[in-house]
């Protein structure tokens, strides 16, 4: 079953993470400039995954990054209400969710 992760209501929030028993940190900013969400996320050490990602409805946040530590899945920025081509800095939690879904699971949703 996919993953939904908490993003919470904030400009900028910072959470730990486990999924396939890799744990990282997720950070999640708002770029009021760009009008955009931007992701960054770290190992247990600090060394940076992937930098500066933009979220956008139905991409994969990690498809351009090797990760090997989530092989067989990725995370996912999904559109789940609402016809706003757009994630605002209102509704990602709401309309977007960000979402890790296993191969498969990204298949049978129609993301890939």
């Amino acid at each position: 079953m996919a993953l939904k992760i908490k993003t919470p209501k904030v400009s900028w929030s910072r959470q730990q993470l486990v999924i396939n028993d890799f744990v990282f940190t997720l950070e999640l900013r708002w770029m009021s400039r760009e009008a955009v969400w931007v992701a960054d996320m770290f190992d247990t050490t600090g060394a940076s995954v992937l930098t500066g990602v933009a979220l956008s409805s139905n991409v994969s946040l990690d498809s351009r990054y090797y990760i090997p530590e989530l092989v067989g899945g990725n995370l996912w920025v999904v559109r789940v209400k609402g016809s706003s081509p757009d994630i605002t800095r209102d509704n990602l939690g709401s309309s977007f969710l960000l979402m890790y879904f296993t191969y498969e699971e990204a298949i049978s949703a129609g993301l890939r």
